[in-house]
C-alpha cells in the first residue's frame, strides 16, 4: 500500500514538473513570437519615419533652389527697373 501511494506521488510529481516544462516553453515560444512582432513594428515606423525625413529634405533643397531663383528674378527686376529709368531720362 504504501509503495503505491509513493508511486502515485512520483508520477503526480513528475506530471506536474512535465506540465511545467512545456507551459514555460509555451510562454517562451508566445514572448518570442510577441517579440518578433513589437520589432517588425518599429523596424516599419523607423522606415516611415526615414521616407517622410527624405521626403522633407527634398523639400528643403527644392525650397533653396526656389530661393536662389527668387534673388535671381529680384536682381533682374532691379536691372530692368535701372534700364527703364534711364530710358525715361
Amino acid at each position: 500500500m504504501k509503495s503505491e501511494v509513493i508511486i502515485a506521488a512520483l508520477i503526480a510529481a513528475i506530471a506536474s514538473v512535465i506540465g511545467n516544462i512545456i507551459l514555460h516553453q509555451s510562454e517562451k515560444k508566445k514572448e518570442a513570437i510577441e517579440q518578433t512582432a513589437r520589432e517588425t513594428r518599429l523596424d516599419m515606423q523607423l522606415k516611415e519615419i526615414a521616407r517622410k525625413l527624405d521626403e522633407h529634405n527634398h523639400y528643403a533643397e527644392r525650397i533653396g533652389s526656389v530661393e536662389m531663383a527668387i534673388v535671381a528674378i529680384k536682381t533682374a527686376l532691379e536691372a530692368m527697373k535701372e534700364d527703364i529709368h534711364d530710358l525715361k531720362k
